[in-house]
């Protein structure tokens, strides 16, 4: 079993409840003689079924990803910290399961440095795009800003491909 599958297990089974218990019960009955094979067939329809549903998540936002580079391609330069922001948060807003867990300002940061991106030019940036409704703040400390509503539904209306 990979790391996805394990971390996926306990919900595909919590979510399939009725089933893998019915599994279970009749494998321990007394006229199936012990044998596990339906009880392991159960299970890996259970796990399988689960795969599918992130395979299908991951591929919608994928997608996402994609009309989400495309329209801040559109909107900035390529090298320019408001590029560097956006495509960071849209990849923390898509990928993670609450903005609490999302990248915080630090990180984006760090990142840019890497890129050549000062930390002045990065907190500029910051600035301007709180002003103009594109990125929200949403912690103070440490600080936090994510991709605004408004924002994200103008990404909805972006092609998907250049």
């Amino acid at each position: 079993m990979d790391i996805f599958t394990g971390i996926s297990f306990s919900q595909s089974v919590r979510s399939n409840r009725e089933k893998y218990y019915k599994a279970f019960s009749d494998t321990g009955d007394a006229d199936n003689f012990a044998d596990g094979t339906s009880f392991v067939l159960e299970l890996m329809e259970i796990i399988s079924s689960r795969q599918s549903l992130i395979i299908q998540s991951l591929n919608e936002r994928a997608t996402q990803l994609k009309r989400a580079k495309v329209h801040i391609m559109e909107q900035y330069t390529e090298n320019s910290p408001e590029r560097h922001i956006l495509y960071l948060l849209v990849q923390s807003r898509l990928f993670n399961d609450s903005d609490t867990t999302g990248i915080i300002d630090n990180e984006i940061k760090e990142l840019g440095k890497k890129r050549g991106l000062s930390a002045r030019s990065i907190n500029q940036a910051f600035l301007q795009l709180t002003e103009a409704g594109i990125i929200d703040l949403i912690k103070r400390r440490p600080l936090q800003h994510v991709i605004s509503r408004r924002y994200l539904a103008e990404i909805e209306k972006a092609p998907e491909t250049i």
